[in-house]
Parts: C-alpha cells; sequence; structure tokens
C-alpha cells in the first residue's frame, strides 16, 4: 500500500476523520467513487481499480451492517488486559467468545507489550461485572484490581419502527444492497427506501465497518499528548500541514467522551518501513504543545456480533408481528417512484 492508497481509505471515513469502534473502521457508505477522486485529486477510474487491489491483496475483505447497541438500550464497557507475548494473545481471542455479550477485542502492541482492548455489552446489572471479571481472568497474571471503564459510541435518537428493523436486517445479512435492491426486497418505493437509510446513518440506528487486515496496512498509531486542551487546534494545523500522510481520530473515535477537553490527539501515520517511526516521533516531540507521543500498533482483532444478532432476531419477530396486525410502518411505492 503506497500513500495513495492510504489517502483512499482516509477519504471513506465520515470528514476524513477515523472511528474504530467495535474492532472496525466505521465508515460512510454513501460516498461514492469520484468523490473519493475528488477529495484526493485521482480519476474514478483510478480509485475504482484501487480498490480492486486492495480487495485482491485481501487488505479489504467486505463491509459489515451493525445496529448501534443503543437501539437496545445498552452501553458499552472497556476492559483492558495484557498479554505476555503473541501467543498468549492469540490464546485469550480464541477463549474471549465465551464470554456472553463480548462484542469486539482488539490487540494493540507498544513498549509494554501487547493490549488486548474489549469491548462489552453493559446493561447496567450484575451480569456485567461479572463478564468484567471472567474477561480479566482470561490473563496469564490477572492484575489484583479488576478496572472497566465506559467506552463512549454516540446516541440513537431516532424511535425505530417495523419498517426500520426490517431494513437492519436486511442489511446485516447483505450490506450489499442499495436503495433499489432494498425497495425491491421490503416491497416499498425506492424513495422511501433511500430517505429511510439516510435516517438510520444520520441518527447512528447503524453503523456501515469495513473488514481490514491491519497487518497489511503500514501505519504506526500515535497518541499525541497536549500539553494544554486549548492546543489541540495548532498542533492538529501544524501535523496536517507538515506530516500531510495521517488518518487523524475524530473526537469518541476511539471510545472516549468527545465532550470532555481534549488531552490528546489520537492518529495512524503512513510509514514506509518500521525504522521510520523514530524520526516521526522525533517530528511530532518538535511540534510545540505536544507533551508526549506514544506509538501502538494495531494487531489482530474480532468481532461477535452475536448479541447483538440475537437482540436484533427478537425485534425482528416483533416487527414482522405488527406486521400481520397492519402495522408495518411500510409506505407503498406509488407509479411515478
Amino acid at each position: 500500500m503506497d500513500v495513495l492508497d492510504f489517502a483512499l481509505y482516509r477519504a471513506m471515513f465520515p470528514g476524513g476523520l477515523g472511528r474504530f469502534w467495535f474492532a472496525r473502521s466505521v465508515i460512510e457508505p454513501r460516498i461514492s467513487a469520484r468523490q473519493i477522486g475528488q477529495r484526493i485529486g485521482v480519476s474514478e477510474v483510478s480509485v475504482r481499480y484501487r480498490l480492486a487491489k486492495m480487495r485482491e491483496r485481501r487488505f479489504l475483505q467486505g463491509y459489515e451492517v451493525w445496529p448501534n447497541p443503543a437501539v437496545f438500550g445498552a452501553s458499552i464497557r472497556l476492559v483492558e488486559i495484557l498479554a505476555k507475548d503473541a501467543p498468549d494473545a492469540d490464546r485469550i481471542l480464541r477463549q474471549l467468545p465465551r464470554v456472553d455479550g463480548v462484542i469486539s477485542a482488539r490487540v494493540m502492541i507498544d513498549e509494554d507489550g501487547r493490549h488486548i482492548r474489549v469491548s462489552l455489552i453493559d446493561l447496567g446489572t450484575d451480569a456485567t461485572e461479572t463478564r468484567v471479571r471472567e474477561v480479566v481472568a482470561l490473563a496469564s497474571d490477572p492484575p489484583s484490581s479488576i478496572a472497566s471503564i465506559p467506552e463512549w459510541i454516540p446516541s440513537c435518537p431516532r424511535d425505530l419502527r417495523p419498517l426500520d428493523w426490517r431494513m437492519i436486517g436486511e442489511l446485516r445479512t447483505r450490506p450489499e444492497l442499495d436503495p433499489v435492491a432494498l425497495a425491491r426486497r421490503l416491497g416499498i418505493s425506492r424513495k422511501t427506501a433511500a430517505r429511510r437509510l439516510n435516517e438510520l446513518l444520520d441518527s447512528s440506528a447503524i453503523f456501515w465497518m469495513l473488514r481490514a487486515d491491519s497487518s497489511l496496512l503500514p501505519v504506526a498509531a500515535f497518541f499525541i499528548g497536549l500539553r494544554q486542551p486549548e492546543d489541540q487546534p495548532a498542533v492538529f494545523r501544524e501535523i496536517e500541514e507538515k506530516i500531510v500522510h495521517w488518518l487523524p481520530i475524530a473526537p469518541g473515535g476511539l471510545g472516549e467522551p468527545p465532550s470532555a477537553p481534549p488531552r490528546w490527539i489520537g492518529a495512524m501515520f503512513w510509514i514506509p518501513s518500521p525504522a521510520a517511526t523514530e524520526p516521526l516521533t522525533q517530528q511530532l516531540l518538535a511540534i510545540p504543545g505536544v507533551a508526549w507521543a506514544q506509538r501502538r500498533y494495531p494487531g489482530a482483532s474480532i468481532s461477535l456480533p452475536g448479541w447483538l444478532d440475537r437482540q436484533l432476531a427478537v425485534r425482528l419477530g416483533q416487527a414482522e408481528g405488527r406486521q400481520s396486525a397492519g402495522d408495518s410502518g411500510v409506505e407503498v411505492a406509488t407509479p411515478n417512484e
């Protein structure tokens, strides 16, 4: 992957700002190849060619649509445990699916070792603490004290109707469907399908996920500490102007509350080789307002949407029941649509 591929990858994120929830890249599905080309200064043909090559190399492995846990009344807890080495990290990832409510995990590697960040469902009950303890117990050397923190995800203010649930169900199994295909499968007009899809995306009822092999991405992830929260805009501009090849993380894009005063900037930087990370670190530290820079490398990850799928199946059953009772929320196509 070269710098142009990395620019293309960045353009797929909303506003060019990274969002990484549930060990997946959350992208903007409504951006076209033509719009991406305009953003990065290449033709639509070039964008399509490069996307095809990314798929051939297995960097791009497909797409997924996930319902927001908030639509089921759930929030997320984050637990981080330390693996002693690579085989130990692999063992933990294999065992995590046994813990009910775990929906994702990602290995992050830094100078201290391999950290496994585990996201699990939080319904505000004692079951959450039980799940946290089960995750921590997987560590070879469990810590004496157990700590977990809330992981921020957007809320969903939309009150979902039966048609919304049916649309989410279709997209969950067929994320490649466009509004025209959705309209055919749901028996509604394409105008209604497009409008409802936009509403689901804009309200954060669903997330469009890119499945990508991060091990094939020549990047280093950095957390860049700020001396003062008010230094954030100036530091951001300095990086944007002088380093260029980077993917800044959106506020809240790693699960931290976006309303909190910024203490650091998260980012992914394209690097031509591992040897380039040290000069990059020094370049970042030389920027006025930067207090520290910590490198992390993304490792293996797993996504486990089983809990979400079970909840979705319940809602779909309820939606079908309401449809049978004559309350479908469906708008029928008219001849001029």
